[in-house]
């Protein structure tokens, strides 16, 4: 490994973000499943279901978005098929696939606001239904109402079309929250059957292929069978919860492979309610199909609707807290898990995959694990737009710390808990391979008596963690044990988690403990509060052994006293015998370790600072802060080498990679932000512009030399050097005889103005206008427009200075924030001038004009009382002469 001083980083990029894509209501996939439109505050969003990019916003008309639907057919989004979107404001938009153009706009498409609405399996008709029980079906793609049914005596809850291609049969199923069910015939528009099972409102309706069943099911926990033919409730099946959402699917028959037949399949129905979990229940027997058993030992998660997709096969839930979880069938396992609001991100910490561990080097790390204002903790699969849920915790996860190795995660929360997680490959945990690794709970610490708001496991050896609370204590854990015996501990989910023996307690701070961090060598370990002190304490660690029990034991050392107010993070530094500390006080302090005196203190955040951490072996310092910044500092000078700025609240959350070419930052706004360290990069990058401009230099040098005035004037042009364009023009001026009929000074250049394209004109205006400004450069202004004007019409100077005749295509992303990064590093881009239009350009150069003008026919004027004085002198030295020989005469 090389011992060359590493070099200070100066310039990152926001890489990768993850924001909100989903802040409740409705959710619809595209037929592929490769398109999810959610509603994100008051718009629908499009984002791609595998890479998680946002593909388009569709603003709406400002009010809330209350349902969508999307049409079933074709099955890729990219085939065509239309969007439907409803609003609060009773709009109907219709938005044409796959460019999402807006089709159609109903500005009133019901007398009250759309709850529901759906789209028929032929992908032509679209059905909403609203509060005051009305039903509409729409044409999609002439956008006209085609049915109105009126009939329900409350909101309309559920809708479904049954049509068979070739129009043999052609019907809507409506529920409402009058618990009835109506048949809709829409070739006659007459309703068919009136059906009453339901005791609350109806959620959810389906219908078999062949047109025969109906299945439905309510917010009274049973699940209806209906003869549609006759309008009979044929059966009714007790599910035991409310339900939110059912649908019908085949899955293999009973026995599975090598047990049935190949290929025979039998229809289920299932359904997803308040207890958050989907189940499949037998058509024919109405008993529960054996399939994956969730199994939630945290809070449960209501399930608002479940998306069955036949064309990956696959039933995607959507659950109160916004996260969406897709399964594959029959077995219910998790293939991907989707986050769609975070809420305020409170902290971050790197993990590595159980599946790429070696014992020769450390594993990279390839997920992100984020606790917010939830139960769950979010696990983050860094390679691909996945992530996974870990339930465990009755109340809000407060603080998350890994080991250094990233293999094991640590988390406490406000049910007065810490739990210890422990990475286990996919295949292992019985769920889909493609999902990806999960983590499990290997062990429970209990004995605080307030929330948990700070933990931190031993860096060197792993074998111990600390934890600390709101009851003003601090605990030594003991982990040992517990990693020795992690991997026989989650053979059996069912198992009892392994109780964390505390080793000792002791009252560390007046008030709330904020921060923990243990030196590298396991021996120290440092605390923030908020009664504005940091404190230094020895840590005192004995293992187990065979006859005598692992002891534990904090001695304090010293106190850290300057802060003004509390303070909320603390780091030790990897190599310096020192302290950070972060505080409400809007500073970062640097403290010795010898003398507990403060060496440095970093001012520059508006608000208080929340993180702080190293950075380029201790000689860096990265600090976040509620003001929205990530500011990374130069430790020696105390310099702010950059500011980071993509949030738009408090910054709680910071994560610096193994290899530090990562900084995680985590807000308050639910936006996780990825910054990349890209210094050398743009250091290559500008040591090549500078190679590429030395070169295009002695290009013009060559240029000059051999006279070939096209090629330097146009060279000029493209490295934007209005100076040396300016030295060309005045030594051609210059070079040129008296007898010359050239308005530049030679016919070649006059060739060359005479050829410009719009985009060079245009660049050699702006350089005529700043010229004339200035009296010395003026005559040379002058002369190069009067060519330009001489071989340019009006029409066609008038054409080139307007911007949107020139301006180039609208800048990606990644462009976007290249310039951006240039603009920070105040590079030069070529031709990136402040827009002016025609009319700019002209008021800048007519008065200069006129001065020049001006100036020269006062000059030509002078040169007249000159010539005048001059003659006069002439005419009075010949008198003097004539006197002086009369004179001579005389004498």
């Amino acid at each position: 490994m090389s011992n060359a001083r590493p070099k200070f980083k100066t310039s990152f990029k926001a890489a990768r973000t993850y924001e909100p894509i989903h802040t409740g209501g409705k959710v619809v996939l595209s037929g592929d499943g490769s398109w999810l439109v959610s509603t994100l505050n008051e718009q629908a969003l499009v984002t791609d279901i595998e890479t998680g990019k946002r593909i388009q916003e569709l603003k709406g008309d400002t009010s809330a978005v209350t349902t969508l639907a999307i049409t079933p057919s074709p099955a890729s989004p990219s085939a065509g098929g239309f969007l439907l979107t409803c609003s609060r404001s009773l709009a109907l938009q219709i938005y044409s696939l796959p460019s999402l153009e807006l089709h159609r706009t109903i500005a009133k498409a019901h007398e009250a606001p759309i709850i529901t609405c759906a789209a028929d399996p032929t992908g032509t008709l679209f059905a909403t239904g609203s509060a005051d029980g009305i039903v509409k079906v729409w044409d999609a793609a002439r956008a006209h109402c085609t049915h109105v049914f009126k009939g329900h005596g409350g909101v309309i809850s559920a809708l479904v079309f049954d049509i068979l291609q070739g129009g043999s049969r052609a019907r809507l199923i409506s529920g409402a929250d009058d618990c009835k069910i109506r048949v809709w015939d829409l070739r006659t528009r007459e309703c068919l059957h009136v059906l009453d099972g339901h005791v609350s409102v109806v959620r959810g309706l389906d219908v078999t292929p062949d047109g025969k069943l109906l299945v439905s099911g309510g917010r009274d926990k049973v699940v209806n069978v209906w003869d549609l033919d006759r309008g009979v409730l044929r059966k009714t099946m007790p599910v035991f919860e409310t339900v939110e959402s059912i649908g019908l699917v085949d899955v293999p028959a009973e026995g599975g492979k090598g047990k049935g037949k190949e290929g025979e399949t039998r229809r289920a129905v299932f359904t997803g309610g308040d207890k958050g979990v989907i189940r499949l229940w037998d058509l024919a027997t109405s008993q529960p199909i054996a399939g994956k058993t969730v199994k939630t030992s945290g809070k449960t998660h209501e399930i608002l609707d479940v998306i069955h997709n036949p064309s990956t096969s696959t039933l995607t839930a959507i659950y109160v807290d916004q996260n969406i979880i897709t399964r594959s069938l029959p077995s219910l396992s998790i293939t991907r898990q989707v986050i769609g609001f975070n809420d305020e991100v409170i902290d971050t910490a790197f993990l590595t995959s159980p599946t790429a561990s070696t014992s020769t080097s450390p594993a990279p790390e390839s997920h992100l694990a984020v606790a917010t204002n939830s139960d769950l903790i979010r696990v983050y699969d860094l390679e691909r737009f996945n992530t996974t849920l870990l339930e465990g915790h009755d109340d809000v996860v407060l603080c998350l710390a890994k080991s250094s190795d990233g293999e094991l995660l640590v988390s406490g929360s406000k049910d007065k808990t810490a739990r210890v997680w422990r990475g286990v490959p996919a295949k292992e945990n019985g769920e889909d391979e493609s999902a990806g690794p999960t983590w499990s709970c290997i062990g429970s610490a209990e004995g605080h008596v307030e929330s948990i708001g700070a933990v931190t496991v031993a860096p060197r050896e792993r074998n111990f963690m600390v934890t600390a609370s709101q009851d003003r204590t601090a605990k030594i854990w003991d982990l040992a044990a517990l990693v020795d015996d992690a991997t026989s501990s989650t053979d059996d989910d069912d198992a009892p988690l392994a109780a964390i023996r505390s080793l000792t307690t002791q009252k560390i701070h007046d008030k709330d403990i904020n921060s923990l961090d243990i030196a590298p060598n396991d021996k120290l370990l440092a605390s923030g509060s908020q009664d504005r002190t940091a404190k230094l304490f020895s840590i005192a660690y004995t293992a187990k052994t065979k006859s005598t029990p692992a002891t534990a034991s904090l001695n304090l050392l010293g106190t850290f006293k300057g802060h003004k107010r509390g303070v909320w993070s603390v780091k030790f530094s990897p190599v310096d015998q020192c302290i950070a500390t972060a505080s409400g006080d809007r500073t970062v302090k640097l403290w010795s370790l010898q003398d507990f005196t403060c060496v440095k203190t970093f001012e520059g955040h508006s608000n208080s600072v929340l993180r702080v951490d190293f950075l380029t072996r201790g000689m860096q310092l990265a600090s976040c802060a509620s003001d929205g910044l990530v500011k990374v500092w130069n430790v020696k000078d105390e310099n702010c080498a950059t500011t980071l700025d993509n949030h738009e609240e408090k910054i709680w959350a910071l994560a610096v990679a193994r290899d530090e070419k990562v900084v995680v930052s985590g807000g308050a706004d639910s936006v996780i932000t990825f910054w990349e360290d890209v210094t050398e990069t743009e250091e290559l990058e500008r040591i090549a512009d500078h190679e590429a401009q030395v070169l295009k230099e002695q290009d013009f040098e060559n240029f000059l030399s051999i006279k070939d005035y096209s090629n330097a004037i146009l060279l000029a042009l493209s490295l934007d050097q209005p100076k040396r364009l300016l030295k060309l023009f005045q030594e051609v001026r210059a070079a040129a005889s008296e007898a010359t009929t050239s308005l530049t000074g030679s016919p070649h250049v006059d060739a060359v103005i005479k050829t410009l394209s719009p985009v060079d004109l245009r660049q050699l205006l702006f350089y005529i206008k700043d010229w004339n400004t200035v009296a010395r450069t003026a005559e040379i202004a002058q002369a190069v427009l009067h060519a330009v004007l001489k071989y340019h019409t009006a029409e066609k100077v008038l054409e080139c200075l307007e911007p949107k005749k020139v301006e180039e295509e609208e800048p990606t992303f990644e462009e976007e924030e290249e310039e951006e990064s240039d603009k920070k590093d105040k590079k030069r881009k070529p031709r990136k001038k402040v827009e002016m239009k025609a009319g700019d350009i002209l008021n800048a150069l007519i008065p200069y004009t006129e001065r020049h003008m001006t100036r020269a026919d006062k000059m030509v004027r002078e040169s007249f009382i000159v010539e005048h004085l001059l003659g006069q002198m002439e005419s009075f030295e010949d008198i003097d002469e004539e006197e002086m020989e009369v004179d001579r005469a005389g004498r």
